[in-house]
């Protein structure tokens, strides 16, 4: 293709930034009279790559597709399309196209495969997770709206899933009320917020709960300083099977968000291990494993400590 500028007159062009021409193979200016360059400093030889050119097109693709937000926005599932039904996409919502012949079809706008360690993630696996956070939130609760809050006590427990590889809590009765909830109706409710959360985790390197390996839920903060049980029959009580430090901000905030769900709240701010359980052979007696990290309405973050915490005594 060729451009041919013929101009009798003159050509005055004001640049507010700078001025780049590219050639595939060369550049020539002609004049009858003078060329005059202006400028502080001139360099020559040192050419620079043309910028990237980017087009904007459609690639006909199978998969679910869900907007950062968590909101699920459609899938595709057609014998003549890449990939698998099972792919997950991210992308920044829809919109309507209209083919060579005048028909209308939908378009997922700026589509990313979503992937877990370079790994594509499957549907299947990103419902398990998202269905666990949800389940293992305060989003059970319903005097807790859509807020921060919320939203960051969710994205932090995906993020210990991050970590962890493993998704604790994945038969609980609200993660298995997730899942059975069809796709189309998590939108809008707190459900969303939990998918939301995950794409999160897995698009990002944030990490809402300070590098926490686990978290305890307000079921935890029931039990009096002098209770040494360390299991109730159902779940353990971690401030005896494996002691626990919690900061000042963490306590006043854990207490706060425990009440706030309508718990009760009675645990101390720091307790050894009473004892040795019995039912753990790494278990150790008069000492601290666990390291508050984050507080989000009654859940608290841990990080276990690399070298336990050892209840010293003071000479008499």
């Amino acid at each position: 293709m060729s451009y041919n500028l013929r101009v009798k007159g003159n050509i005055t062009t004001n640049v507010g930034g700078t001025t780049r021409i590219y050639a595939k193979e060369g550049v020539e200016i002609n004049s009858n009279g003078r060329i005059d360059y202006f400028a502080p400093e001139y360099s020559y030889g040192e050419p620079e790559d043309p910028p990237a050119r980017f087009d904007d097109r459609i690639i006909n693709v199978n998969g679910h597709f869900y907007n950062n937000d968590g909101t699920f926005e459609g899938k595709i599932n057609e014998s003549d399309f890449q990939g698998s039904v099972n792919d997950v996409y991210v992308c920044d919502g829809k919109s309507t196209q209209k083919d060579k012949n005048g028909n209308d079809f939908v378009t997922y706008n700026n589509t990313r495969i979503l992937k877990e360690n370079d790994v594509n993630i499957p549907h299947e696996k990103f419902t398990t997770l998202s269905s666990t956070i949800y389940g293992e939130s305060s989003a059970y609760k319903i005097s807790i709206g859509f807020t921060m809050e919320l939203a960051m006590e969710m994205f932090a427990i995906a993020s210990v899933h991050k970590i962890n590889k493993i998704a604790y809590g994945s038969d609980s009765d609200q993660a298995q009320l997730f899942r059975e909830k069809e796709i189309e109706k998590r939108n809008g409710t707190k459900m969303q917020l939990a998918i939301g959360a995950l794409i999160y985790s897995l698009t990002s390197e944030n990490d809402a709960s300070n590098g926490a390996t686990m978290w305890d839920g307000a079921e935890q903060a029931q039990f009096l300083p002098n209770d040494n049980r360390f299991s109730t029959g159902k779940f353990e009580i971690h401030m005896n099977t494996m002691g626990w430090t919690i900061s000042d901000e963490h306590y006043k905030k854990w207490k706060i968000g425990v009440e706030k769900l309508g718990g009760t709240f009675n645990v101390p701010q720091e307790k050894y291990t009473p004892g040795v359980n019995p039912n753990n052979r790494f278990s150790t007696s008069e000492t601290i494993a666990l390291e508050s990290t984050a507080v989000y309405l009654g859940t608290i973050f841990w990080k276990e400590l690399k070298s336990r915490k050892k209840k010293v005594y003071e000479k008499k």
